[in-house]
């Protein structure tokens, strides 16, 4: 390490499953802070590119419990002491708590971690605080189906109390289609190797559950087609304080609760975005939220913004969003109110950005497909990026078939939805 690194801040950075890489953590925290990396092995999608990019910039520790993460972290600490603790990464928010914890430094308390990950727990946390949020009931054995029918009532949403992306997430409309819904989940949940990624997302819990909750109904935008029911606000919390970075406009969900993309600002009026923004600071404090950057989603009703759930992480892509549509560093800003380096800075929008992730059609599902781009959308002034064209089979009941990923800005949000049109008409089906 360069003598000059040495003047710099120690910020500990715990990489789980999902959010920003080290490909991309890494150059954007260089000269910010000197690093080390926390990580389980299991978790690293692509450990021969993250491992090396890891121990370039830093120093890279790998564990395979929370236990061992735990220790590595005090032993890291007593050599080199730690001025800081981040993850992007909600399911390593409890592991997280438990270091900070240890080493005395900001974090969310292991309660508040727990109460962002288990999705019951929350929403007992947000009734008791009257912010509004869905009826709920656990599903933990066969005898609960009926009362949680009775409590919660049709339509309504099955989903299990850890995890995200829609795994695992479907309508239900009956008694019977509830059970049935419950049994082919848990026989799924029960089945995963402990071992397994999908385990750590979706089964990470004392003993596999489900929540079921009313089903919101939504209201129209504005009479516009193009925009969904529900939007998030994307915040970065530091020592208690809320700071709001962005309101997020999502576009119509796809049959299996798939998102289509999300755009960066929102274009409602400032009267419904306080609205928004009031009651995701409300929901932040009722789970005792104290740092860290968070994704609250919002359903629109016609009783007013109810919320969905509040997930302790940035929404996917927000690194990227943010740095087109207002030149802003959320990764970097994360780091710095993780170690108290100096007060939290708010975007400036100048534009609008997206990330379109356009779903395949549901009868597609477990067929072999194969998503193909015309190159001419890539060429367009403003995609900035193309990623993981699909190819293969998906699983519609684990939130699959995303035909791929862009990412592109424009002007205004007009220019958001040509880019949309322009990419759906790219894109072609290959059986």
């Amino acid at each position: 390490m360069a003598d000059s690194d040495v003047r710099l801040p120690h910020l500990l950075l715990i990489v789980g499953i999902g959010g920003p890489g080290p490909k991309l953590l890494a150059p954007g925290l260089a000269g910010l802070a000197r690093l080390s990396w926390l990580f389980d092995s299991r978790d690293l999608t692509k450990p021969e590119r993250d491992v090396p990019i890891m121990a370039e910039a830093g120093r890279a520790m790998a564990v395979s419990s929370e236990e061992g993460m735990i220790a590595a972290a005090a032993a890291l600490h007593a050599e080199c002491p730690v001025d800081g603790v981040l993850t992007f990464s909600e399911n390593v928010l409890r592991s997280g708590a438990a270091v900070a914890e240890k080493l005395g430094l900001p974090f969310n308390s292991p309660a508040a971690a727990r109460r962002l990950t288990d999705k019951y727990l929350q929403r007992e946390a947000l009734a008791a605080a009257g912010v509004p949020c869905p009826r709920f009931h656990p599903l933990r054995t066969a005898d609960d189906v009926s009362a949680a029918a009775e409590t919660v009532g049709f339509p309504a949403v099955l989903k299990p109390i850890r995890g995200g992306g829609s795994a695992l997430t479907s309508r239900v409309d009956s008694p019977s289609e509830l059970r049935a819904a419950w049994e082919a989940a848990t026989a799924f949940l029960g089945a995963l190797d402990g071992l397994d990624r999908t385990h750590r997302l979706l089964a990470d819990t004392e003993y596999p559950y489900m929540m079921v909750e009313e089903l919101l109904t939504g209201v129209e935008r504005a009479d516009d087609a193009r925009y969904g029911d529900y939007v998030s606000v994307e915040s970065l919390v530091s020592d208690g304080a809320v700071h709001h970075l962005a309101v997020g406009d999502k576009l119509p969900l796809s049959p299996g609760f798939r998102e289509n993309g999300q755009v960066h600002p929102s274009v409602l009026p400032e009267t419904a975005q306080a609205r928004v923004t009031d009651m995701a600071a409300a929901a932040l404090v009722a789970l005792g939220v104290t740092e860290g950057v968070t994704h609250t989603e919002l359903k629109l009703t016609a009783e007013g913004p109810r919320v969905i759930e509040v997930n302790g992480r940035a929404c996917g892509g927000l690194w990227m969003t943010l740095l087109h549509s207002a030149g802003y560093d959320v990764i970097a800003e994360a780091a710095r109110a993780a170690l108290r380096v100096e007060p939290v800075r708010l975007p400036r929008f100048r534009g609008y950005a997206a990330m379109l992730t356009p779903c395949l059609d549901a009868s597609l599902a477990d067929r072999s497909t194969e998503v193909r781009l015309d190159p001419s959308f890539e060429e367009r002034a403003g995609v900035h990026s193309v990623h993981g064209l699909h190819s293969g089979t998906f699983d519609l009941s684990l939130g699959g078939g995303h035909g791929l990923l862009a990412y592109v800005s424009a002007a205004d949000a007009e220019g958001i939805f040509a880019h949309e049109n322009a990419l759906r008409d790219a894109m072609r089906m290959v059986m």
